[in-house]
């Protein structure tokens, strides 16, 4: 489209030529103002149109800090086009030409810069560069100071006009309220990401809390039973102990894993002798709420190629949310494993709880998203997904009202080992 205004403006031979330059440059940035949203490449844009459009040698964008009342370089075009001069070069509002234009929110054209006594010869110095004349205007959004866009030196040794300095103002106004809305969206963001951060806070705290209340409260009733020798009180506590103890190692390992990226390391194994460990770590919390875990691996018999550790959690955690679903006394959760026809490996765990909410679907394997309150984490589902598909497998679920729920995993298996990193 802006191809096309270009052409079309050129036919209007009758119009000066200078004046051609600025409304085809208007045209040019009213285009990407409208379909860019990369604000640092608009700014750049802008800069280059207005440098092009008043025939300048050199051009920059400075923009405001409020809290340091000072001008920062954020584009310099031109000979001056120094990352010195972006990195290391501040202008306070009292400095300079562009101090000037900042101070007082309204635009200069100084044609003998070297004999005026705001220049600032700061950016010459750093850039080997000489200014002989300069047009400033600043970057007002609703009566706020934004910054300042200057051109350098009109080519050709000629100065600069009030022509230059009314298009610039066009300019420069589009470029304040890009910024602007920009700040605005950034500053969104941020607050969102705050109110984010503050709630999983909360949650992980609320979540650890509650675990560590039931280890103390369990720890201060042994330490009683020891000295009252009740030893009968002992042995009914000390898996109420143990269980809380292993929710705290889950619990720190899914942070840990969902903190960093990590390659499986991947070795043959016999996955009889997961299962096993998996079934060591809830036989006391199974047996206490009468949960019958029935596990069957018989049609997979040869070993399987995966990193056991992560399996290991996986499963745990799949275990941990069906135990917590199902009934007392009549509940039961499988754990199957079986070969699909091209060898992947598919671990089925299935449960005869209340099932998951179809509304909830969609969102069980999203980081923190939870339906237990405070009494869960969010984090252990997003946990077992990723490192199910850090293998190169996926994850699936079905899940039906007062029924239960069956989650399914698929590993390939393929003969290529990877050398991975522990955590």
């Amino acid at each position: 489209m802006a191809n096309n205004l270009d052409s079309e403006i050129t036919k209007l031979d009758w119009l000066d030529e200078n004046i051609r330059n600025y409304i085809q440059s208007i045209y040019r940035v009213q285009h990407f103002y409208t379909n860019l949203t990369d604000i640092e490449q608009l700014i750049i844009i802008i800069t280059e149109e207005c440098k092009k459009a008043c025939n300048a040698e050199a051009g920059s964008l400075l923009l405001y800090d409020d809290k340091k009342q000072e001008l920062s370089f954020q584009v310099t075009l031109g000979p001056v086009g120094s990352e010195i001069v972006k990195k290391e070069i501040r202008l306070p509002i009292n400095c300079g030409i562009a101090g000037e234009v900042a101070r007082t929110k309204k635009p200069l054209i100084v044609n003998d810069a070297k004999n005026d006594s705001r220049f600032f010869p700061g950016v010459d110095m750093a850039t080997q560069f000489s200014t002989r004349n300069i047009l400033a205007v600043p970057l007002i959004d609703r009566q706020r100071l934004i910054g300042v866009i200057e051109m350098i030196n009109k080519v050709g040794h000629e100065s600069f006009s009030h022509e230059d300095l009314r298009f610039l103002e066009i300019l420069a106004s589009w470029a304040a309220s890009a910024v602007v809305n920009s700040q605005l969206i950034q500053e969104k963001i941020q607050a969102e990401r705050f109110t984010a951060i503050g709630y999983t806070l909360t949650v992980l705290a609320h979540h650890l809390k509650n675990i560590l209340t039931g280890m103390l409260t369990s720890t201060e009733l042994i330490e009683k039973s020891l000295h009252q020798k009740n030893y009968e009180v002992v042995h009914k506590a000390w898996p109420v102990l143990k269980r809380t103890s292993l929710y705290v190692f889950e619990f720190v390992k899914d942070l840990l894993l969902f903190s960093k990226p990590r390659i499986p390391k991947k070795i043959y194994c016999d996955l009889h002798d997961i299962t096993s460990k998996v079934s060591e770590f809830f036989a006391d919390l199974f047996s206490n709420r009468q949960i019958e875990l029935k596990i069957d691996i018989s049609q997979v018999q040869e070993k399987v190629f995966l990193d056991p550790n992560g399996i290991i959690h996986c499963l745990t955690n799949l275990l941990l949310n069906a135990g917590e679903t199902v009934p007392n006394g009549k509940g039961f959760v499988k754990l199957e494993g079986k070969l699909s026809d091209n060898n992947d490996l598919i671990i089925l765990v299935s449960d005869n709880g209340k099932g998951i909410p179809s509304e909830d679907i969609e969102h069980i394997f999203e980081p923190f998203f939870t339906t237990k309150g405070y009494r869960g984490t969010g984090l252990g589902l997003s946990v077992t997904k990723k490192i199910v598909e850090e293998h190169g497998g996926k994850i699936n679920v079905i899940s039906e009202k007062d029924t239960g729920t069956t989650f399914i995993i698929t590993i390939p298996q393929n003969n290529i080992e990877t050398n991975g990193k522990e955590m």
